[in-house]
């Protein structure tokens, strides 16, 4: 129990009024997070993390890193390394394109496409990766 000023405790107060204790929540301080150093160049430092599973770039002074980690706060204020990647927007597969190129490898049934994966991946790469790379280089070229 808090004693407030006028030596009560805690929610017991002098005609009428309560008096509440004060509790301040201490400032939580987040621990450094592990980086790998991939470029340091005069003032500036290229790090990677790992940050929810996903892979992240940035630039930062080169003070800033110590014994392969950097402070939370610091690393919030890095500047970005990179493509967006995950800001695009990626065609979804032509089921008509896939089911020709599978054909085309002799893969007409399930038990096909188990004993062919390694065609299976070409008949993909034909139908899907191979437009999808064309797209992004013909995006950024512009």
């Amino acid at each position: 129990m808090v004693q407030g000023r006028n030596g009560k405790s805690d929610g017991e107060g002098g005609e009428g009024e309560r008096v509440r204790s004060v509790k301040e929540k201490p400032e939580k301080v987040l621990p450094p997070v592990r980086v790998r150093t991939i470029h340091s160049e005069k003032k500036v430092v290229l790090i990677e993390w790992a940050e929810s599973g996903k892979l992240r770039r940035a630039m930062l002074p080169v003070g800033s890193v110590e014994l392969g980690t950097v402070a939370a706060d610091i690393l919030a204020q890095a500047m970005p390394y990179g493509q967006a990647w995950e800001d695009e927007s990626f065609p979804t597969v032509d089921a008509e394109a896939l089911a020709n190129e599978l054909r085309r490898e002799g893969i007409w049934t399930k038990e096909d496409l188990l004993q062919k994966t390694h065609l299976a991946r070409a008949a993909i790469q034909r139908a899907y990766i191979n437009p999808l790379i064309n797209q992004l280089v013909k995006k950024y070229r512009r």
